[in-house]
């Protein structure tokens, strides 16, 4: 909205300029105006319609069809009673513009709801299938009657290579720590290792060491209580942005001074997660105490339900 509105304001304060300095009436000027604010709500419509990160840098050019827009329609407005043929053709060139670029960007925007469309769909059958599988393995599991563990392992043996079944089985606690080091090897599945149970210290830090997008990897590693506690903090050193947060509020191995910083400015998200974390300590418990009139009702009454339970476990009272 902010945007919106940030662009219909740079509209307005160039349609004053235009009605100082061009020439004309004011009524071409008006049409212009309106054709200008059209194709921007257009524009940011079929912006809006992207999912990717780097849907905003077409707000870059979002002024710049305002302004091709205006121009085209302005001229195409002056041209009309016209008896100069070269100026009628200018003008239905003018209209010309206006019309493709308006179906160029509705085009742009229905195709990206589209493929926006056919992915949620993907999505959702890759979903279903994955849950299939993993319901088989389970019943599989609770079915077996040697070691589950074993069990396990010979059918991922017998699915190598198959990336649906190995995906599956990682939910799993019975995949082993030796078998997690060679599903590593395949360079695939790092968030579904490192934040395996049975994940050694020494894979997810390779892991993370090796990732080519470790942005995309440091959540899981903040969340893995299997993380070792320099890396943590090393994490912890990079989250100038606090981003991380979210992540390091579940982990029962995350460093005690991470999280009572955590617990002094905590959201509502981290405040429940704080106190269903086992690391949580009496200052934790105390931070969340006072600041439990910041939060909306609901959060207040989970916070005074849960705080006495929690105090007295750390705090040896529940005041």
């Amino acid at each position: 909205m902010s945007i919106m509105i940030g662009t219909l304001a740079v509209l307005f304060f160039g349609f004053l300029l235009c009605v100082v300095f061009l020439p004309g009436s004011r009524k071409d000027l008006a049409i212009g105006f309106t054709g200008a604010v059209a194709i921007s709500l257009l524009d940011l419509w079929a912006i809006s319609q992207s999912r990717s990160s780097t849907a905003a840098v077409g707000l870059l050019f979002t002024p710049i069809l305002a302004g091709l827009t205006f121009l085209a329609l302005w001229i195409a407005s002056r041209a009309q009673g016209s008896s100069s043929l070269f100026r009628k053709r200018l003008g239905y060139l003018g209209y010309a513009v206006v019309l493709g670029l308006t179906v160029w960007i509705l085009k742009n925007g229905f195709e990206t709801r589209t493929r926006n469309a056919a992915r949620d769909e993907l999505q959702k059958v890759s979903r279903e299938a994955h849950e299939e599988k993993r319901r088989f393995l389970k019943h599989m599991l609770n079915s077996a009657t040697a070691d589950r563990t074993n069990r396990l392992e010979q059918f991922i043996m017998q699915h190598e290579g198959d990336d649906q079944w190995i995906a599956a089985a990682l939910e799993f606690e019975e995949v082993t720590s030796a078998r997690l080091e060679k599903i590593a090897l395949s360079k695939k599945f790092e968030v579904r290792i490192v934040s395996h149970e049975n994940a050694a210290p020494q894979l997810i830090e390779r892991l993370y060491r090796e990732h080519p997008n470790k942005a995309y990897l440091a959540p899981a590693v903040a969340r893995s209580k299997n993380s070792p506690e320099p890396l943590l903090r090393e994490l912890d050193l990079a989250n100038t942005d606090r981003s991380l947060d979210n992540s390091f509020v579940s982990n029962p191995s995350a460093p005690i001074d991470i999280l009572e910083r955590i617990s002094k400015t905590a959201n509502s998200y981290q405040m429940q997660q704080l106190l269903e974390n086992r690391k949580t300590n009496c200052l934790i418990a105390q931070n969340l105490g006072a600041r439990a009139p910041e939060f909306e009702p609901y959060y207040q009454k989970w916070i005074t339900d849960r705080l006495p339970t929690v105090k007295a476990r750390v705090c040896g009272t529940s005041d």
